[in-house]
C-alpha cells in the first residue's frame, strides 16, 4: 500500500502558509472575487458621482478586501443597519467622513483644503446623518451587485443603534483622496443572513455562467454551405433545338456530377441510386 510521508517544517517557513479556516469549509468562498470586483467598481462610481464631480476631489479605492471576523477594524464608530433579511454594519474612518462632511458643506472650494483633524473636531448631528446617509447608500450598493435571483435589488436598511456589530464576515475598502493627500478605510461587517445571502448571489451567478457557455462545437460544423448538383450538360445546335418535338427522345448518358458552391464548381462526385433515390459519392476536389 503507497504511504504518506509527513513533512515538518520550522515556524518560520509555516508563516507563508494561510491556515484552514473551519468555518470557510465546503462554502464558496473561493467564488467572491468576481463579487468583490464588480463592488469595488461600484463604489468607485459613487464616490466618482457624488463627491469627485461635484466638489473637485479624487477619491478613488485603492483596494477592496474581504476579511474573516478576527481581521475587521480597527475602525471609528460602527453604524448599524437591519434589514428584513439581517445586519450589517458599517464604519468609516473619522477622517473620511470629516472630510466628506467639508467637502459637502464646505462649499466646491473646500476641495483645495487639507484634511480635517479629527482629535479637536466634537461630533455633531450633522455628522451623524451623513454617517447614516452614505451608510445606506452604500449599503445599497453593496445590495445592488448581488445577483437578482437572491434579491429584489433594495436592501430596505434602516439605522440601528442596537447590538455588537455583525461578525460573520468583513469587507475592507482602502479609499484615497489626492486632492487631501488622504488614505483611509471603509469597513463593512456582515451577520450571518447577510453572509448566506452573499455567498448564494455568488453560486446562482457561477452556475448562470457555466450553463449559458456554448457548447464546443467545431467551425466546420457551424458553417451552412448550400451546394448545388448539376447531373447533366449537354451541348445541342439551335437548329436541333428547334426541330425537338414532343415525344422525341434525346440519348443522353451520365458520367460524374459536378457539384458547384455559389454558382462556382467545387466537386465533382459520383451519382448512385439506392431506393429509389439518387446518391452522390466519391466525391474529388476540382483543380
Amino acid at each position: 500500500m503507497p504511504t504518506t510521508k509527513t513533512k515538518l517544517i520550522s515556524p518560520d517557513a509555516a508563516a507563508g502558509y494561510l491556515p484552514v479556516d473551519p468555518c470557510t469549509l465546503g462554502r464558496p468562498f473561493h467564488l467572491l472575487g468576481s463579487f468583490t470586483n464588480g463592488l469595488r467598481e461600484q463604489i468607485a462610481g459613487y464616490f466618482e458621482r457624488r463627491f469627485n464631480r461635484r466638489y473637485g476631489a479624487q477619491i478613488a479605492v485603492t483596494r477592496l478586501a474581504v476579511c474573516r471576523p478576527d481581521e475587521i477594524g480597527p475602525a471609528g464608530k460602527w453604524r448599524h443597519f437591519r434589514s428584513a433579511t439581517g445586519r450589517i454594519c458599517f464604519a468609516p474612518d473619522r477622517a473620511l467622513l470629516l472630510s466628506w462632511l467639508d467637502y459637502r458643506y464646505g462649499g466646491k472650494e473646500a476641495g483645495g483644503q487639507s484634511a480635517p483633524a479629527t482629535d479637536s473636531v466634537p461630533e455633531t448631528e450633522t455628522e451623524l446623518r451623513l454617517a447614516a446617509m452614505l451608510g445606506i447608500d452604500l449599503l445599497d450598493v453593496l445590495v445592488g451587485c448581488l445577483d437578482a435571483s437572491v434579491t429584489d435589488g433594495h436592501g430596505g436598511f434602516r439605522l440601528d443603534h442596537h447590538g455588537k456589530p455583525a461578525s460573520a464576515l468583513g469587507l475592507r475598502v482602502d479609499l484615497r483622496d489626492d486632492v487631501r493627500d488622504l488614505d483611509g478605510t471603509l469597513w463593512f461587517a456582515l451577520d450571518d443572513a447577510w453572509l448566506s445571502r452573499l455567498l448564494a448571489s455568488v453560486s446562482q451567478r457561477r452556475k448562470r455562467e457555466s450553463g449559458s457557455k456554448p457548447a464546443s462545437v467545431p467551425l466546420a460544423s457551424q458553417l451552412q454551405i448550400t451546394l448545388t448538383t448539376r447531373l447533366l450538360t449537354m451541348e445541342m445546335s439551335l437548329g436541333e433545338i428547334l426541330d425537338t418535338r414532343v415525344g422525341d427522345v434525346i440519348p443522353v448518358s451520365i458520367g460524374p456530377a459536378e457539384v458547384l458552391v455559389d454558382e462556382s464548381p467545387f466537386f465533382t462526385a459520383s451519382v448512385a441510386e439506392h431506393n429509389g433515390k439518387l446518391w452522390l459519392t466519391s466525391f474529388e476536389h476540382l483543380d
